[in-house]
């Protein structure tokens, strides 16, 4: 469980931690309240994550085994968790996450809309 950033309770999980954004925050437990991970935080994470897997995989493709796969697949998930609970949350009103979650939905109708018109 993590601290809610509003009331400073565990009342967070670590999924909903995971998988909050602005457009579909974590909700307390205790409070009630909205919070969120940058972003750019859940990028970072997730990149330097796949950056360690793939370099564990040229190093066991150049050097024919697969223990640096095997070594950088451990570090990928130690650093993975390491990250992410280092990863802070941050307050949002119930306004601001309905905002981003029309923007979002605007967004993906947007892209596939597109997609739709290229490919036609």
């Amino acid at each position: 469980m993590y601290c809610c950033p509003t009331c400073q309770k565990a009342g967070i999980t670590e999924l909903q931690k995971r998988w909050a954004s602005r457009a579909d925050p974590a909700t307390c437990r205790f409070c009630g309240r909205l919070s969120y991970t940058l972003a750019s935080q859940t990028s970072a994470i997730v990149w330097w994550g796949i950056l360690l897997l793939v370099i564990g995989g040229m190093a066991s493709a150049a050097l024919g085994s697969y223990e640096p796969l095997l070594a950088s697949a451990c570090v990928a998930i130690a650093y993975n968790v390491w990250a992410w609970r280092r990863a802070e949350l941050f307050p949002i009103s119930a306004e601001s996450a309905k905002a981003a979650a029309t923007v979002e939905t605007g967004l993906a109708v947007g892209v596939l809309a597109y997609f739709l018109s290229v490919f036609n």
